[in-house]
């Protein structure tokens, strides 16, 4: 009977998200330092009546934190985006450096994703985009356009080159080079083939000439795009 108490005692409840969590304090001290090696009835979020703690936190990701203190192995859920997990883990003071090596590079690919998406967005600050009447100069339609006798597939024509060609020279050609750019990424991710002409952030930033940056853009991709499919 006493030894159903004592265990009773040293026990403890914890209700993150609305879903309840339990096990032993000895087991929330094996990490020192951390906000549930910290649990003390005399905080505000401690409930004397149901006797638990509420934290309104992740449930999916506090139950791999929990696991963490019982295991001593951080794993990464991967049903949640990077930067939220990285948010928990500050919330409850531990150190996402201690990521198990089979989930580190799944946890740490948002980082590279951020960073590409950072220097694309410095380039389209530092290039100026083509005019209309640049575009149609290129089909020398330039007069026709001046004079607003263009008929309908000469006014279609250049914008769809564009797309393509110019892909900095609106919100939707932007769209589609970014896609192009981080969705090959993300394969080379899915397939292990991070060694097939990768992207990195040198060569990107290497094409921020103001007017030749774009086409050195397009080209690292377009090499990066015939290494992956001459892949076995």
């Amino acid at each position: 009977m006493n030894l159903n108490l004592a265990d009773a005692d040293n026990r403890v409840i914890i209700n993150v998200g609305g879903i309840r969590h339990e096990t032993y304090k000895a087991t929330l001290k094996k990490i020192p330092a951390t906000r549930l090696s910290r649990l003390t009835e005399a905080l505000a979020n401690y409930d004397p009546v149901l006797n638990e703690y509420f934290f309104d936190r992740h449930p999916g990701v506090f139950a791999q934190i929990l696991n963490y203190y019982r295991s001593g192995k951080l794993h990464y859920p991967t049903d949640v985006c990077g930067p939220l997990f990285e948010e928990e883990l500050e919330f409850w003071g531990l150190d996402s450096n201690q990521v198990e090596p089979c989930c580190w590079m799944t946890y740490t690919q948002h980082r590279d994703t951020q960073d590409v998406l950072a220097i694309l967005d410095r380039l389209d600050l530092d290039t100026d985009k083509p005019t209309e009447e640049d575009i149609m100069k290129k089909f020398g339609l330039e007069e026709e356009y001046k004079s607003g006798e263009l008929n309908c597939w000469q006014r279609i024509q250049p914008k769809i080159w564009a797309l393509f060609d110019e892909p900095y020279s609106s919100t939707a050609a932007k769209v589609s080079t970014d896609r192009s750019v981080l969705s090959t990424h993300r394969n080379q991710e899915k397939t292990g083939k991070r060694d097939v002409c990768p992207l990195q952030l040198d060569q990107v930033e290497s094409a921020s000439h103001p007017r030749t940056g774009r086409r050195n853009l397009l080209q690292v991709e377009t090499d990066r795009l015939k290494a992956f499919a001459k892949e076995p």
